[in-house]
């Protein structure tokens, strides 16, 4: 007699007596949308706030969807109130991270979209020339400018540009 487990073939022993991801005496667990959903009846989510529910099913039936036994899953709002957050199962948590090219792993698995490629410089060369120029003047000589410069992008540069400069500024002088 054959065991299947998780697509594989194991022993019975493996089977009966715990093979990794299982419990023995309990079959595995089924991932349904009812298993998904469990837990959230007739609005219960929004009972301890319920100005924020009604607010969220307001917005969803002016955009035409309706809440009735659905599940609102701020996860996957764009904004709050966002009417395709509302989900009445696995199959729509999909459906949704899928069209946004997000992606999400738990119950619902989906592969995200590849990230677009850096930009090549964050911060125009003339803003960083004037703002580190700026800087050189106002500290009346103790800042050098490539210390000016460095200051100028750490402060004003978005994080993934931090520390990495496109091209030194060749117009400010030492």
């Amino acid at each position: 007699m054959k065991y299947l487990l998780n697509g594989r073939e194991v022993t019975r022993d493996e089977f009966m007596h715990g093979a990794p991801g299982i419990t023995p005496g309990r079959p595995p667990a089924a991932i349904t949308d009812a298993t998904f959903l469990a837990g959230h009846c007739n609005g219960s989510q929004f009972e301890k706030t319920p100005y924020i529910g009604d607010y969220y099913r307001r917005e969803a039936e002016a955009a035409g969807v309706s809440t009735k036994g659905k599940l609102y899953l701020s996860q996957l709002a764009e904004y709050p109130g966002d009417p395709r957050a509302w989900v009445d199962g696995r199959g729509d948590v999909q459906r949704v991270c899928a069209e946004r090219g997000w992606g999400c792993s738990g119950s619902v698995n989906v592969q995200g979209a590849d990230m677009p490629p850096e930009p090549e410089m964050a911060l125009a060369d003339d803003i960083v020339e004037s703002l580190a120029n700026d800087l050189v003047a106002a500290s009346g000589g103790d800042v050098k400018p490539s210390e000016a410069r460095q200051k100028v992008i750490e402060k004003h540069a978005p994080r993934f540009r931090r520390g990495k400069p496109k091209k030194e500024i060749a117009h400010v002088s030492e």
